[in-house]
């Protein structure tokens, strides 16, 4: 899925943090502009303050311009406040969860340098890129929990690949 929008998705991807007029932004372009959507939305008035929000004049819309928005591109109010949410949206929308995204660049900068560990984390980065959610999130508790106390690299290394394998069977169960 990522693959068919990756020239337009690129940067958006590898942005630290994805602000809720970057995501209106993406996807108000990918729908033809702000006049054709107010337009589509029968609310040609809002095409003004849609334009200042999504250029990031505004920082956040009327509650009532935020419904509209959010009922037109089926999407959480929330996303039109709240970064967290709007990233949410937009890993759900595009395929690519923004935070692997950051990972994965700043691996293959380090791997384009010959660094052994480099080559390690670009191939754990890979694996949870391509990771359900759930497993996503159990990987980083591991690691984490690793930063908080210690265990050997080898059982980590297990119970991450572990993780891993059983996210493949789950995944492949689902489909």
């Amino acid at each position: 899925m990522i693959l068919q929008h990756a020239p337009t998705h690129y940067p958006l991807l590898h942005d630290p943090r994805m602000e809720p007029h970057k995501l209106i932004a993406h996807l108000v372009a990918l729908s033809g502009g702000a006049l054709r959507v107010c337009k589509a939305m029968n609310a040609e008035s809002m095409q003004p303050t849609v334009s200042r929000f999504i250029a990031g004049q505004v920082k956040s819309p009327s509650r009532r311009t935020a419904e509209k928005l959010a009922a037109y591109f089926k999407i959480p109010v929330d996303a039109l406040y709240d970064p967290r949410v709007a990233a949410q949206v937009f890993d759900r929308q595009f395929g690519q969860p923004t935070e692997a995204a950051n990972l994965t660049r700043e691996v293959i900068e380090r791997a384009s340098r010959g660094d052994p560990l480099s080559e390690a984390l670009k191939t754990l980065a890979s694996e949870l890129t391509a990771a359900d959610e759930p497993t996503r999130q159990a990987a980083g508790a591991m690691l984490l929990g690793m930063a908080n106390a210690p265990m050997s690299a080898e059982l980590l290394a297990d119970q991450i690949k572990g993780l891993l394998r059983s996210g493949k069977r789950r995944a492949a169960g689902n489909t």
